[in-house]
Parts: C-alpha cells; structure tokens; sequence
C-alpha cells in the first residue's frame, strides 16, 4: 500500500515493496494514486531497473530537489546549494552517471576549495564538505529509494576536508561602535539585535510583533534550527527598541538586505573579515564571560550541549 504526503501545494507518493523503495512527486493526488499503483504492479511482477545512460548528475539533483528538499524545515539554503552545483559544475552535473567516479569528485573537491577564492579555509573546507554530503545524499536516495540501476556512491571513496574548531572572531568592542555610528536607524536596530540576543540571522529576520513578549522581557523563537522553539532574554531597551514599528515587522531589514548593507559598512570602516554571525560569537561569548551557567548559555542560543558551544565558538569556553 503506497502513503502520500502532503507539503504546500504538491503529493509525494512513497511505495514500498518486496525492497523496493521509490519516491515520486506529483501536483494532485489522483496522479500520485495512479502512479503508485502502477508501481506496485511493476514490482509485484519483478521488473528490474536499469541505469538510463542518458540520466545525469544534473537529473538526480532537480529530483533531490523536488522529492526531498521541499520536505526539510529550511530548504531554501539547499535549494541555492543546488542551483550553484547546476550552474557553476556543469562539466560535472552534465556528466552521465553511469560514466562518473570517484576521481571526478576527486576534481571537483580541489576546484571547489579553490573557487572560494581569498575566504578563509575553514570556510572553503566547510562548503566543499557540504556539497559532497549533499551529493552523496543524492546517490543515497538514487540507490536506495529511486531504484535506477545505480548501485555504487562514489562518494564514499572520496575524502573529505578534515573537520576544524570553526571560525572564531567574535566582533569587537571597538567595532561594534563603530557600526552604531555608521548606521541609520534600521541598520542600527538590525545590528543591536543582532548583538544583544546572540540569535542566528534566518530567527532574527523571522520576528514577528506575536513574538516580542513585553512583559516578560522575552523574544519567542517559534522554528529555530531543528523547529525547535524557545525563548532569549532581553534588555527592556531592546524591547522597546522592537516595538517601535507600529506595522509590519520587528526589524525593517530583510536578511539578505542586512548582509549586504554589513559588507558595505565593513569596507567603509576596513574592519577586516566581519560576517553576521560574528555578533552571535560575541553574544556568547560575554554570556560565558559574565558567569551564566553552560546550560543556560546553549538554551539561549539554541545549541543542544556545551561541546555543540565548544567547537563553534572557540577555546575560550573550555
């Protein structure tokens, strides 16, 4: 018996049969229904699947994409993933399958480091990893639910980029005023929210007025990463601060606006190497610096443990 999920506006369509596991995405049920149960009967009278010699990398990844990418709780950062593999590979995602193997991944590993160019390494190392996983993904869900004849994951055999502490720079003192000067009113919230609550950006730029508690000094963070809910302290001033908008959002600036309006006004100053997540470093790092017990700190913050803080964010909290 097949089962079909719903997600926004489309069905998957999920049999599972005699070992066979294939998925498939559809816009209407009766599509899903038809389609599942022709699939059962292929299934039931043994048909085999073999590798279509026409079917690329490329192929693979758009259907990763829609069967399983727009299942996950944030899957626009996947989605870009994927639309830069598209473009950027194309020597590699236009490849047949069938005529791929590890030593192209090999290749692609070292040109994938190096397009990124003059980022730190542990951020270059931290990307390729990140594609390889979600290739390797892609082969999984090849192997394993799509039946399509393909009965190897190159990427086993390919070695990643050892794992690091992480980038610590937490922002300065110095350089945290120097923004505040710089900044007009909307970057000036956008930026003393980002430093007074540690939050990532995606739950910055997701606050609602609903989720501003007044009296209890309190942001709610509804999906934070993993849909997990909580709640940060914060300053009566930050939550005055919040509150002054009578419509719309919280904070006027998109996510995306307030990385670029960052960049600029870290060239305007020549503060060296300043990303948004910097000011999350800093957060914690005074949270751990003030005293405040581990446990409240990754409560705060939304990590699950103190080896999750220690790896992230530096020797210090050791």
């Amino acid at each position: 018996m097949a089962t079909f999920l719903k997600t926004k506006n489309r069905i998957q369509a999920q049999v599972r049969l005699r070992g066979v596991k294939i998925f498939k995405t559809f816009s209407d049920k009766k599509s899903a229904r038809a389609w599942a149960t022709n699939k059962e009967i292929e299934i039931m009278r043994g048909k085999k699947y073999e590798v279509d010699k026409s079917l690329t990398l490329k192929d693979l990844l758009i259907r990763y994409k829609k069967e399983f990418t727009i299942f996950k709780s944030r899957p626009k950062q996947e989605e870009l993933q994927i639309t830069r593999l598209l473009n950027q590979y194309k020597w590699l995602v236009e490849t047949p399958i069938y005529q791929l193997s590890a030593s192209d991944f090999i290749k692609f590993k070292t040109i994938r480091v190096n397009d990124m160019g003059n980022k730190s390494a542990v951020n270059g190392f931290r990307a390729t990893n990140g594609d390889l996983i979600l290739i390797g993904s892609v082969y999984k869900k090849a192997i394993e639910v799509w039946n399509l004849g393909i009965d190897t994951n190159p990427i086993r055999h390919v070695e990643k980029f050892p794992s690091s502490a992480g980038r610590y720079r937490p922002i300065k003192r110095k350089e945290y005023k120097a923004l505040l000067n710089y900044a007009d009113d909307d970057f000036r919230k956008c930026i003393l929210t980002y430093r007074a609550t540690g939050m990532r950006p995606s739950e910055i730029h997701a606050l609602t007025k609903a989720d501003i508690d007044v009296e209890n000094r309190k942001l709610v963070i509804r999906k934070g990463k993993g849909n997990k809910h909580r709640l940060v302290d914060c300053s009566k001033f930050l939550i005055a601060t919040l509150s002054e908008r009578s419509e719309g959002k919280p904070l006027p600036l998109t996510q995306n606006a307030f990385r670029l309006r960052l960049k600029r006004a870290v060239n305007k100053l020549k503060i060296h190497d300043l990303i948004p997540y910097d000011f999350r470093r800093a957060r914690i790092q005074k949270l751990v610096d003030s005293g405040k017990p581990i446990g409240y700190v990754a409560l705060q913050v939304g990590h699950n443990s103190f080896d999750m803080l220690a790896r992230y964010y530096g020797i210090r909290l050791r």
